[in-house]
């Protein structure tokens, strides 16, 4: 039967009550009247905390309102999905890159194994036909020991036959001359066959460890020069796997100074290498300016000629193509006050040349990296010839007329230069990508010298045999003794 149980409240806030006697399961406890003052705080928390929930929901209700028709808050969101789509295209792009790097990379190793197996089994058939050359040039040897060693036998024999029977002659005179005649001959004769055959047979081994030696050369080159393409593409991805694009544009362009001071080094008065700092947001200026000052004894100054410079790597620009920045390029040219623009391009990798003139601007040419140097040696001298001719006092026509050929020469001539290389680059490209059929056919030429090698050795050596006019001009030179 449960008990009522007299309580206590202890806590207002929390509810809270004390048991003022011991209770079982199944007990109860009733409010009283004396309770109404704590009941009515109850109801009070209850009643704040309606107001409160009421209160925050009405807030919320508004800032979503707000959040969903504010244009500046939709703009902002609208941005910040751009944002993080340009982020998701970007890293697609990261990885793509990477991907179709290594996909490379895994190329040329196989390349390079494909070519070291190459070379083994070339080093192993030379080292086979040498063994096997060896082994002939031995035999051949014996035959021709055994066969000259029963023709002195049979000289011999027949030596003793006839000089028994001339001994029994009355003619024993002329038979001494004509057997020390014969004698004599037989010695030569030996003595030229030795000598020819140890000749043919050292020219024979020269030869052939000439051509081995050749062909194994330009194998190992070629391989090493598939190990340095390897290494550069290794070298060129841990650059894009470890660097931001911003870096790998700073190496860039430090790689250009560093490569420009090395190279006029004892010009660092004259010609000059200066970074342009791109303060503005929309990075309008150029990468660096080159400027050449040369002394004119007529005007008593400086005279300077400056190069507007853009560098554009592969990895800072992605695929964009290098007649996107001329435009801009020339702006910054006039801008800068230049006489000169040159973009050093590492974009359209697949575009083969090496310097190239922009006709649709004055005076810009593009290049890639390694003829950075050359191009820029060939303008400092046409700046330095230029300057010459302001040191030389003349009447006005007569100097316009020399600054004007000076120019139609100057243009002319840089014109043929980049004709002439690019010209020339594609056969250079092509030289390259034939080595290896190159020496394929090496292979198969290697096989045939060595059969006509060993063929034109086996004729001469049969051609040493004592031949029947031999024994008649002996026979001759014995008659002619007798008479």
């Amino acid at each position: 039967m449960s008990k009522k149980i007299k309580v206590k409240l202890v806590d207002k806030e929390s509810l809270t009550f004390e048991l003022l006697e011991d209770a079982k399961k199944g007990d109860i406890f009733t409010l009283t009247d004396e309770d109404r003052d704590w009941l009515q705080s109850i109801e009070s928390i209850i009643e704040q905390n309606i107001d409160k929930y009421i209160s925050g929901k009405k807030k919320e209700d508004l800032r979503q309102e707000f959040l969903l028709n504010d244009p500046e808050v939709n703009r902002l969101r609208e941005q910040i999905n751009n944002l993080r789509t340009s982020e998701n295209a970007s890293k697609n792009k990261i990885a793509n890159l990477e991907s179709g790097q290594k996909i490379e990379l895994d190329k040329k190793d196989l390349e390079i194994i494909s070519l070291k197996d190459k070379l083994n089994n070339l080093t192993n058939s030379l080292q086979e036909k040498e063994d096997d050359l060896q082994k002939r040039f031995q035999e051949k040897e014996e035959d021709l020991k055994k066969h000259f060693q029963q023709k002195e036998e049979n000289l011999k024999n027949n030596f003793e036959r006839d000089k028994k029977a001339l001994s029994e002659s009355s003619e024993s005179r002329a038979t001494q001359k004509y057997l020390e005649k014969k004698e004599e001959l037989e010695k030569q004769i030996h003595k030229e066959r030795e000598e020819f055959f140890d000749k043919q047979l050292e020219q024979s081994r020269q030869d052939w460890k000439e051509l081995k030696e050749q062909e194994i050369a330009k194998y190992e080159q070629n391989l090493k020069e598939k190990e340095e393409a390897i290494q550069e593409l290794r070298d060129k991805l841990d650059r894009r796997q470890h660097t931001n694009s911003k870096r790998i544009g700073e190496d860039f362009e430090n790689w250009l100074q560093k490569t420009f001071y090395e190279s006029f080094s004892n010009l660092n008065e004259t010609v000059t290498y200066e970074k342009m700092t791109k303060n503005d947001a929309n990075n309008e200026k150029a990468d660096a300016l080159i400027k050449f000052n040369f002394f004119s004894t007529v005007k008593k100054e400086n005279i300077q000629e400056t190069i507007t410079i853009e560098a554009k790597s592969e990895s800072t620009s992605g695929s964009q193509k290098n007649s996107s920045f001329y435009k801009k390029l020339d702006r910054n040219r006039e801008q800068q006050k230049s006489k000169y623009a040159i973009l050093v391009t590492e974009l359209e990798e697949k575009d083969e040349f090496s310097i190239k003139s922009v006709s649709e601007y004055k005076n810009m040419y593009v290049c890639r990296p390694q003829y950075f140097i050359l191009l820029i040696n060939v303008l400092f001298h046409f700046a330095q010839k230029e300057s010459e001719l302001t040191n030389v006092e003349l009447n006005f026509k007569a100097k316009e007329e020399i600054q004007k050929e000076f120019e139609t020469f100057k243009k002319d001539s840089i014109e043929k230069l980049v004709d002439k290389v690019d010209k020339q680059l594609p056969d250079m490209i092509k030289q390259v990508d034939s080595i290896e059929k190159a020496l394929e056919k090496l292979k198969e030429i290697l096989n045939d010298k060595f059969v006509k090698y060993f063929n034109q050795f086996k004729n001469k050596l049969e051609e040493l045999t004592i031949k029947k006019s031999l024994l008649k001009k002996i026979d001759s030179i014995a008659e002619d003794d007798s008479n």
